[in-house]
Formats: structure tokens, sequence, C-alpha cells
């Protein structure tokens, strides 16, 4: 095989995958962007708004997603 060729056939394998890989990494970050989004939007219980609601949600890990 001639060298060019080869070498030009190693560049387009290396830039398709790298073109895969930064898809699919677009796909995964859009579907954690909706869960975030799902997340956020909630009723809020009356507990939100009192100090000790918050400190116990908090404690809880329940105040905020963890996503944001």
């Amino acid at each position: 095989m001639n060298r060019d060729l080869w070498w030009w056939s190693i560049i387009i394998v290396v830039l398709i995958s790298l073109g895969a890989g930064i898809i699919i990494d677009a796909n995964i970050q859009n579907k954690q962007f909706a869960d975030c989004k799902q997340a956020r939007i909630r009723a809020f219980p009356p507990e939100f708004f009192s100090w000790e609601g918050m400190l116990k949600l908090n404690s809880a890990g329940l105040y905020q997603p963890k996503c944001l």
C-alpha cells in the first residue's frame, strides 16, 4: 500500500471516531440536562419556606437536585 494512502486512512478513521465520540457525549449531556430540568420542576411543600424544614430537607439531600 502507498504510504500516503495509509496515513490518510488513519486520519479519516481517527476523525470519524472523534466525531462519533462527540455525538455520543452530546446525547448523554442532553439526557442529563433533561433529567435535571425535570428534577427542578416540582411542587414546593411548606417545608421549603421554614428554616427547620430547609435544614431537614438539606440534611436528607432533598432540598435541591444534585445536578445543579
